[in-house]
């Protein structure tokens, strides 16, 4: 489904886990993903993204295999 506009009730979830793909949207698209999280969730969400400030074996390696064109230049991402 499109993360911006789920097909399931509101509240359907105890919790919400975004792992590791936010720094790839733009504002818009990332307002309506957390809009969305919001509405669907009960009680908590949980987001894990890449901690570009601490580079180290494990982060190169998952950024090597990130195919995506990222959006977010990494001192926005960190912001973010």
């Amino acid at each position: 489904m499109d993360a911006r506009d789920i097909k399931f009730p509101d509240k359907s979830f105890n919790k919400t886990v975004i792992i590791n793909f936010i720094h790839h949207l733009s504002d818009f698209d990332l307002g309506q993903v957390l809009k969305e999280a919001k509405r669907l969730t009960k009680e908590k969400i949980f987001i894990f993204d890449m901690a570009t400030d601490r580079l180290n074996f494990l982060t190169s390696f998952f950024l090597s295999l990130d195919n995506g064109k990222f959006i977010r230049p990494i001192d926005q991402q960190l912001t973010l």
